[in-house]
């Protein structure tokens, strides 16, 4: 005789070291939620249903997350995540699981590129700074000769 439990399982899925597709090596952290709804599959028909999930989970998030800029990574996570949910949603069922949902905790990135993005935002309000200051000469110069202009008179 086989006791499952039929409760919502909490599963941190191991940190993963992804390359997305634009060369940036990123660790992932995630958690999986998921719970047996057909106890006899989960058992008699996977060896390690447990393993199982976890294994077909870290592939899909690696693929997924490689096939994504750094940017869309950064700024779309859930989106990702529900992609993730719905990929490997159908082989879970088959095999007596679901999965209820799946979550990018953390994203970790070298230092190296946590200084260059930090450079590069610096450099963006930098330069965007500069435009602020020029429009603000051009619209003091045109004061000025409107001044002028009336002095003139």
């Amino acid at each position: 005789m086989h006791l499952v439990n039929i409760t919502i399982i909490i599963s941190d899925i191991p940190r993963q070291v992804v390359m997305t597709k634009d060369n940036v090596s990123i660790s992932i952290d995630s958690v999986i939620y998921w719970h047996v709804i057909d106890p006899y599959v989960a058992v008699f028909h996977v060896q390690n249903v447990t393993n199982a999930l976890m294994e077909r989970t870290m592939t899909t998030l690696r693929d997924t997350i490689g096939a994504h800029v750094l940017q869309n990574v950064i700024e779309n996570r859930e989106a990702l995540a529900t992609e993730i949910r719905r990929i490997i949603d159908d082989t879970a069922r088959s095999w007596g699981v679901v999965v209820e949902s799946i979550l990018i905790k953390d994203l970790s990135f070298s230092q190296e590129l946590q200084e260059t993005l930090a450079s590069a935002a610096k450099q963006q309000r930098l330069g965007e700074s500069k435009v602020i200051s020029a429009k603000a000469e051009v619209s003091a110069a045109k004061l000025m000769r409107e001044a002028s202009d009336i002095l003139a008179l």
